[in-house]
């Protein structure tokens, strides 16, 4: 059954379930953090059968985790199906591939991560290179606001 995740409990159960996954735990995470609490904010976010949770904004929506197999599995898709199709979504992104029907794959999403405890390497400027640290904006606004004509003045 899809239970929408719209109290503290049902909230914290959505962050556990995308938890230590990258893309989903800082982009879902993020998002509910922001939105959960704002029904009027145009994002929704909801509890799957199995470990799955969906994010929805609009036509776009979000797929996390993994359905149940089985007999189960099969009506979660139905179900799944006939949500997206009465929310007019057209655009579904997910963790791993997932066959609903009249849904045709797109060109998959590659996410790269590095390893655990490493960064990018960060290149050196070339030699007799001096950081520019003086404050350009400022000199900028003061100059746009001297071109403003005053109040009163057409």
């Amino acid at each position: 059954m899809i239970q929408s995740a719209s109290t503290p409990e049902l909230q914290n159960e959505f962050l556990r379930r995308i938890a230590h996954k990258p893309y989903f735990e800082s982009t879902l995470g993020t998002h509910l953090h922001l939105f959960g609490s704002h029904p009027a904010s145009g994002w929704a976010f909801y509890l799957l059968p199995g470990s799955a949770v969906l994010e929805l904004r609009g036509g776009s929506a979000v797929l996390c985790g993994a359905l149940p197999g089985g007999e189960a599995g099969e009506d979660a898709r139905e179900e799944l199906t006939g949500f997206l199709r009465f929310l007019h979504a057209d655009t579904l992104r997910t963790e791993h591939p997932l066959a609903l029907p009249r849904w045709q794959p797109a060109a998959p999403l590659t996410l790269w991560e590095l390893p655990k405890g490493r960064t990018l390497r960060c290149r050196r400027a070339p030699g007799g290179t001096v950081p520019d640290k003086r404050r350009r904006c400022c000199r900028s606004a003061a100059l746009s606001l001297r071109e403003r004509p005053q109040a009163g003045q057409f």
